[in-house]
């Protein structure tokens, strides 16, 4: 919204929706929101809230966390916005959650980002870095310091490389496009569907070839995502959890990318050289339900 309840375009939209995860009633709120710029991104937007069991410290935090709706029965199709509602739900930090489609409203013009309080904040990392200085959340604190930093490393293969092989599995890879599109924009009206997906996903390639991913061919790709899974799956071994006893931070990294890459109907290589990790395939399920409930 630029100001009061209209956004840039001029529309003006109540969303009374405020409903809890269980689907118990809770007080309705008026939400303000453009029906124009969720339609131009694929649904309108709507509140959940979440609590928990916290493994650090009280919150003293009102948290809201803004990202994209939920598609293919995942607790989300953006890998960072998975992990990030992974780390508060691990964390046992409450927050709640309003769907927002238009990265135009982020802070970095990316999803997702929070208000903690009254401060608007981007970046799934620096806004978990935030919480751990502020000593909210610490998942890591089980691991030694050499275990924090190949965990780092791992952490930053997973989105520094990873992610773009996802991102261009959806994006580039022509047999993909048609389930892609009517699976993350199925809230756009059909009769104009075609022509603003056909923008967005000229776009989304635009960014991908301008970040080096999408330079490369179909087998190049698929061979640079198959070595990242096969580091993981090497790296996780017989242990149920990358923490060892208990899930840290990569665990949720990892699920939320290995999810994505699993759970959708997308047929890819990338798909393929995960299910020939037995572990990584079990993993997944473990902190599906373990960490997300799902």
């Amino acid at each position: 919204m630029s100001s009061g309840n209209t956004c840039s375009m001029g529309s003006t939209v109540w969303d009374p929706v405020g409903i809890l995860r269980d689907g118990q009633q809770q007080s309705k709120e008026a939400m303000p929101d453009c029906t124009v710029c969720a339609f131009a991104y694929g649904r309108s937007s709507g509140m959940i809230l979440i609590g928990g069991n916290q493994r650090i410290g009280k919150c003293m935090f009102d948290i809201t966390v803004y990202q994209f709706s939920r598609a293919w029965g995942l607790p989300n199709a953006s890998p960072f916005c998975m992990k990030l509602e992974g780390y508060l739900k691990l964390g046992g930090v409450p927050y709640k959650i309003v769907e927002q489609n238009d990265p135009r409203k982020g802070p970095k013009n990316k999803i997702p980002y929070v208000k903690i309080d009254r401060q608007i904040m981007g970046d799934s990392e620096q806004i978990y870095e935030y919480l751990n200085s502020h000593h909210v959340i610490d998942l890591d604190e089980p691991l030694t310091e050499q275990e924090r930093a190949i965990q780092h490393a791992m952490l930053s293969m997973c989105e520094e490389s990873l992610y773009f092989v996802m991102l261009y599995s959806r994006w580039m890879d022509d047999a993909n496009w048609d389930q892609v599109r009517d699976t993350l924009f199925a809230g756009m009206p059909k009769l104009v569907r075609p022509i603003i997906t056909k923008q967005i996903r000229k776009k989304m390639q635009s960014d991908l070839i301008s970040q080096g991913m999408g330079r490369h061919n179909l087998a190049e790709v698929y061979s640079i995502g198959a070595k990242h899974v096969n580091a993981l799956g090497s790296y996780l071994g017989e242990r149920s959890w990358f923490g060892g006893e208990q899930p840290v931070k990569l665990d949720v990294v990892a699920v939320s990318y290995l999810a994505n890459i699993l759970k959708p109907p997308i047929e890819t290589p990338l798909q393929e050289t995960v299910k020939m990790w037995p572990n990584l395939v079990s993993f997944t399920d473990r902190a599906l339900k373990e960490i997300y409930g799902s």
